[in-house]
């Protein structure tokens, strides 16, 4: 699919818009860097393939590991907001620190 837009000289500027694919049975994957992708579920239905929801709890027991096959870990998992944190929410005018 493509689009057009003008822009504010009057050239037209064309661009391709990735096709969104709705998949009959679907595999679910996270990748560590360029390695091989890690199946963690897939759909058993075509007629539903459903859907894959993470949730992490703002909780301090609140964390997913995940492993590569050469060992590299990954986690999320959630914390008390740092003053880092609150100090790039603030530059963006999103909430005062004070």
């Amino acid at each position: 699919m493509s689009d057009s837009i003008q822009t504010k000289e009057e050239e037209l500027v064309t661009f391709q818009t990735p096709e969104i694919v709705h998949f009959k049975r679907a595999e679910w994957c996270f990748q560590f860097d360029d390695e091989e992708p890690i199946v963690f579920a897939w759909s058993q239905d075509e007629e539903d393939p459903g859907n894959i929801v993470l949730k992490l709890e703002p909780r301090s027991n609140s964390t997913l590991f995940f492993k590569s096959a050469s060992g590299k870990e990954m986690k999320m998992f959630s914390r008390e907001i740092t003053e880092p944190t609150l100090k790039m929410i603030a530059q963006n005018g999103e909430i005062d620190t004070e």
